[in-house]
């Protein structure tokens, strides 16, 4: 079928897979994973990795770290009497981990279940650690393009251009019966930011429509839709109105404004690194005025969302108008 590849493609998913399990069960190369993204982590104070002691291909030592496994939380159900300050620190430092590792750092964790993460509360101190950095994913400038391509589609609520995405993800030619269906999941379920998108359901539909259709992804960008599906999922149990695609949007939007429409350029890739910190810091304002909310509220579900919808829009604008305005 169109765009399929047939017993091609099945084969190179499965050498794609064969190498991936071949990489993990090296643990000098899980020692070498932990350096880098260590590296890269490395002025964060609330994000940490263990440090490799010492590795070789059976053997590797690392620093003892301590912490609860946010996993365990959710299987003995803790996680339902946390204050909302720890659910505020998990959820936005989570997604805030996952933008930097996807937008900056090009390289990313490639098991972020919520059994691979450590949270340490010490008094006013946080931190999250991240554990078993056997797989990572390293992302080509076409990857990551392709993929914030598709989560730049979710928040426009542009199926055409998020089919385009998927397409890219194989480098499958145009495929005209995937491209219409998925403009049809989206009108139904995807309108974009500041309408309740719910990532995982938009995800996994079109997921099932690749599957439908045949359509090949490779490895890494299918470590990248289930490192969204488990930041999600561990933020929609910890708290269920928090839109991570919402949250999202001052760093999403700046880089679509950027770099999607100008993928050759280094000049606009470098300003939107100078600018992280500023989208960032939106970012973090618009968490925090979220969660004070929620917490004068009671919960404060409904008007919650209202006000999620609202700064929602008005953070995305800001930042692009600004992001754009630095080029100009």
């Amino acid at each position: 079928p169109p765009g399929g590849g047939g017993s091609l493609a099945c084969r190179a998913s499965i050498e794609q897979f064969s190498h991936t399990m071949a990489e993990q069960a090296r643990l000098d190369v899980e020692g070498y994973h932990l350096s880098l993204l260590s590296f890269n982590f490395r002025s964060s104070a609330t994000v940490a990795f263990p440090r490799p002691i010492f590795s070789s291909q059976s053997i590797i030592i690392e620093t003892f770290v301590g912490g609860d496994v946010i996993g365990d939380k959710f299987r003995s159900g803790e996680h339902e009497g946390m204050s909302i300050e720890a659910k505020e620190f998990i959820v936005t430092e989570g997604e805030s981990l996952y933008l930097k590792m996807l937008l900056v750092d090009n390289l990313m964790h490639a098991d972020l279940h919520p059994g691979n993460i450590l949270v340490k509360f010490t008094g006013d101190q946080k931190k999250l650690t991240l554990v078993d950095a056997g797989m990572v994913a390293s992302l080509t400038p076409e990857e990551s393009l392709n993929f914030i391509g598709l989560l730049s589609a979710l928040g426009a609520g542009d199926g055409k251009a998020a089919a385009d995405a998927v397409l890219g993800f194989g480098n499958s030619p145009p495929h005209e019966e995937f491209s219409a269906e998925v403009v049809e999941l989206f009108s139904r379920i995807c309108r974009g930011y500041g309408t309740e998108v719910d990532v995982g359901e938009v995800l996994r539909g079109v997921l099932g429509l690749v599957q439908k259709h045949k359509v090949r992804i490779g490895a890494n960008y299918a470590t990248l839709v289930v490192n969204v599906l488990c930041i999600e999922s561990m933020a929609k149990k910890l708290v269920p109105t928090y839109n991570v695609l919402d949250a999202a949007r001052p760093l999403l939007s700046a880089y679509r404004r950027l770099c999607v429409y100008h993928p050759e350029s280094k000049f606009r890739k470098g300003l939107f690194r100078a600018w992280m910190p500023v989208a960032k810091a939106i970012k973090g304002r618009n968490d925090r005025k979220f969660f004070r909310d929620l917490k004068a509220g009671g919960g404060g579900l409904k008007g919650g969302r209202k006000w999620r919808r609202r700064v929602a829009m008005l953070a995305g604008a800001i930042s692009a108008g600004l992001a754009a305005n630095l080029v100009l």
